[in-house]
C-alpha cells in the first residue's frame, strides 16, 4: 500500500475517533477543530461572525487581538462561537488594515486551532485629500486621495467619477449613484487622473440625478468642459475605443473603450446616437459613454490612395519624378521634355496604391525656348513650367476591390498656380467609359471662349483647396482615373492669352498644407 494512501487512512481514522467521543468533563482538549480557517471583517459596522468548534475535551480562547471579541471564551466540546471585530478607527478616521490570531483549544499545543482574523481599513491613512484639479497635476505613481467622488458610469475596465466639476477613472468598484472617498495610487487614463490599486471609504447615496444632456453635434468644434452629452454620428473601431464621425467636425470624437453591455459591437459603421459623460481630450472629445441609439447602417469610408509631400518624402519623388540629381538645396529639376505623355515619370502613393504623373501634349513645335520641366521643390511639392491647354494633372489608383455604382469618390487636393500661369482648369473622373467632371461646370465668360467649360479656377498665386465628390455611376474595380486638366490658355492674374508655354508654375502643394488624397464612400 502506497504511504499516501496509508497517511490519508489514518487521517480519517483519527478524525472518526475524536467526533465519535463524548468529551470527559473536566478534561483539557487534546484536539479542537474549527469549521474556517479565516474571517473578515469590514472596517466599520462589521457584521458578527458565527464560527463553529468541535473539541474532545475543555478549550478556552487562548489568544485574541484586543480588537476581536469572542463569545463565549471558553467551554466543552462542540459550541457556536460569536466573533466580532471593533471599529477599526484611528484618531477618528479609519486605520490601517489589520490582521490577527485567534488561539482556542487547551494547554497543549496539539490540543489547539488558529482562527486568522483579518479586518479591512485604510491603506493611504494620512494622504491628503485633494480635488481632482489638483490631482491632475499630481505626478503619476503618486499616492492620491479625494472626498464625494460620485460613480457615473463605466467603460470596460474602468469607474468615472466626478466631484462635481472635472472627472478622474478608478478601479474601485462602486455602484453607479454612490459617492465615496477614493484613495490609490495615481496614474494617467485616457487623459484623466486614474485611481488605481484604489480603496474605497465612507460609501453613501450620491444625492444628485442624471442631468439633461447637451447636444453638441453641431458644437463639437467649440467644446470645452467636461459635461453630460449627446451626438450623432458614425461609429467606427479603433482598436478597444470607438470612433464617431460627425458630420462637419474636425475634432475627433472617442468613446473610451465601451463596455460591452452598451452593444457597440452590432452598430459599427452605423449612423449612431450616443449619450454619455464627454471632456476634452488632446485636442479632440472623449465620451464614457452610457448609451447607443442605431441609426441605421451608414457608408463606409476607404482612404484608397494618399499622398505627402514634405521633406521627408523628397528625395524618394525627386529621383521618381524627374530624371535630375538634387541641387545644393535638395531640389530636383528633370531634363528637358517636349514630347507627349508623361514620360514615365511619377509619385508613387505614401500610403494605399495609386500614382500621380503629368501628361502633356507634344510641345515639339510650340516650346521653342525648352520650358516643359519636372520639379520637386526643397519643399517636397511637385510642380511643372512649360505647361499649356490640354495638359493635366493625372490620378491613377489601384483598387482592391470592386466598389459598386452609386458609391462616391472624394479627392483632396491644394493646386497652385503662378501668375503668370492658367486659370481656367476642369477636374474629372473616368466612369464608365468616358470623362465626366466631377463638379459642377461653368462656360467661360470671355470673347472666344464661349464653348469652354471649366469647374474650378485658379487665382493668383493663392492656395485653393479642392474638395469634390462625385457619385459613380458605373462599377469601377481594378483602377480609378482622376485628372485635373488646363481647358484655356488665359493666364490666373489676369487672364490675358498665352500663346506659348512659358516658365509659369503649376504645383501641388502638401506639407503643413493639404497633400493630395483619394477615397470612396460605399454601402458594405
Amino acid at each position: 500500500m502506497h504511504s499516501e494512501m496509508k497517511k490519508t487512512i489514518f487521517i480519517f481514522a483519527a478524525l472518526s475517533l475524536l467526533f465519535s467521543c463524548t468529551p470527559k468533563e473536566g478534561s483539557d482538549a487534546l484536539a479542537t477543530l474549527c469549521n474556517v480557517s479565516t474571517v473578515e471583517f469590514e472596517a466599520t459596522n462589521a457584521t458578527v461572525a458565527t464560527v463553529s468548534i468541535t473539541s474532545d475535551g475543555s478549550w478556552s480562547v487562548r489568544n485574541c487581538p484586543d480588537w476581536i471579541t469572542v463569545t463565549p471564551d471558553r467551554g466543552s466540546g462542540t459550541a457556536e462561537l460569536s466573533v466580532s471585530a471593533s471599529d477599526n478607527l484611528t484618531g477618528g478616521e479609519v486605520g490601517l488594515p489589520r490582521t490577527g490570531e485567534i488561539i482556542i483549544g487547551g494547554p497543549s499545543l496539539l490540543g489547539q486551532t488558529t482562527l486568522y482574523v483579518s479586518q479591512g481599513g485604510d491603506r493611504y491613512m494620512g494622504v491628503a485629500k485633494k480635488t481632482l484639479a489638483e490631482i491632475a497635476a499630481v505626478a503619476d505613481g503618486e499616492k492620491i486621495a479625494a472626498d464625494g467622488l460620485a460613480a457615473l458610469a463605466s467603460t470596460s475596465s474602468a469607474l468615472l467619477v466626478s466631484d462635481g466639476s472635472l472627472y478622474a477613472f478608478t478601479d474601485a468598484k462602486l455602484p453607479i449613484g454612490k459617492k465615496a472617498t477614493i484613495k490609490g495610487v495615481k496614474k494617467t487614463l485616457s487623459g484623466l487622473p486614474y485611481f488605481t490599486d484604489a480603496d474605497i471609504l465612507d460609501i453613501a447615496d450620491s444625492g444628485s440625478e442624471t442631468p439633461a444632456a447637451t447636444d453638441i453635434t453641431s458644437t463639437i468644434d467649440a467644446f470645452s468642459a467636461p459635461s453630460y452629452v449627446t451626438l450623432a454620428g458614425v461609429a467606427t473601431p479603433s482598436g478597444s475605443n470607438i470612433t464617431i464621425t460627425v458630420s462637419g467636425a474636425s475634432k475627433k470624437v472617442t468613446v473610451v473603450s465601451p463596455a460591452a453591455s452598451l452593444g457597440f459591437s452590432t452598430v459599427l459603421n452605423h449612423n449612431v446616437i450616443v449619450t454619455g459623460y464627454a471632456y476634452p481630450s488632446d485636442g479632440g472629445v472623449n465620451i464614457v459613454a452610457v448609451s447607443v441609439e442605431d441609426k441605421g447602417l451608414a457608408k463606409m469610408v476607404d482612404k484608397v490612395a494618399e499622398w505627402l509631400f514634405d521633406t521627408t518624402t523628397l528625395e524618394t519623388n525627386g529621383k521618381t519624378f524627374t530624371d535630375g540629381e538634387p541641387a545644393s538645396d535638395g531640389s530636383y529639376t528633370s531634363s528637358l521634355h517636349q514630347a507627349a505623355g508623361d514620360n514615365g515619370f511619377y509619385i508613387d502613393a505614401t500610403t494605399g496604391s495609386g500614382r500621380i504623373t503629368f501628361v502633356q501634349l507634344d510641345k515639339t513645335e510650340i516650346d521653342t525656348k525648352n520650358y516643359a520641366k519636372w520639379y520637386i521643390g526643397k519643399t517636397g511639392e511637385p510642380y511643372m513650367t512649360g505647361v499649356y491647354v490640354g495638359d493635366y494633372w493625372l490620378f491613377t489608383i489601384n483598387l482592391s476591390k470592386t466598389y459598386k455604382a452609386g458609391s462616391t469618390a472624394h479627392i483632396t487636393l491644394v493646386p497652385r498656380t503662378s501668375n503668370g500661369c492658367f486659370k481656367y482648369w476642369i477636374l474629372e473622373i473616368f466612369d464608365g467609359d468616358a470623362w465626366v467632371p466631377m463638379m459642377e461646370t461653368k462656360k467661360i465668360e470671355k470673347e472666344g471662349y464661349t464653348d469652354v467649360s471649366y469647374n474650378w479656377e485658379q487665382v493668383g498665386t493663392e492656395y485653393n483647396q479642392i474638395d469634390a465628390d462625385y457619385v459613380l455611376t458605373a462599377d469601377t474595380k481594378e483602377t480609378l482615373l482622376i485628372r485635373y486638366r488646363v481647358v484655356a490658355n488665359l493666364t490666373a492674374s489676369t487672364a490675358a492669352v498665352k500663346t506659348t508655354p512659358d516658365g509659369g508654375t503649376i504645383r501641388l502643394s502638401g506639407g503643413t498644407r493639404t497633400s493630395p488624397y483619394v477615397e470612396i464612400s460605399y454601402e458594405p
